[in-house]
C-alpha cells in the first residue's frame, strides 16, 4: 500500500482548473471512486502517493506541484522564459 501524502486542498483545485479537467474524469482515469477528487479538494481525504502521481500526469504537472503549500498564481506552463 502506497503511504498518504498531504497535499493542500486549493491547490490541488487550482492545478485541476489549470489543467481544464473535470474532477470525474480524473478519477475515473486513475481509477478512483467518482467523489475521490472532490474528496481531496475539499480536504476530506488525502491521496496515496500513487493517487498523486497519477493526479500529477492526468493534469500534465510534475507531482511536486501538487505538494505546494499555496496555488500557483498562473500556469507555469504558458509561461516563455526564452530570453
Amino acid at each position: 500500500m502506497s503511504a498518504m501524502v498531504d497535499v493542500e486542498p486549493p491547490v490541488v483545485r487550482r492545478i485541476r482548473g489549470m489543467s481544464g479537467r473535470k474532477a470525474d474524469g480524473v478519477a475515473k482515469r486513475i481509477r478512483v471512486p467518482a467523489g475521490a477528487i472532490s474528496g481531496i479538494e475539499s480536504g476530506r481525504r488525502r491521496p496515496t502517493l500513487a493517487q498523486l502521481r497519477k493526479m500529477a500526469e492526468a493534469f500534465g504537472y510534475p507531482a511536486i506541484s501538487l505538494m505546494l503549500d499555496e496555488p500557483l498564481e498562473q500556469d507555469p506552463r504558458s509561461t516563455d522564459l526564452r530570453a
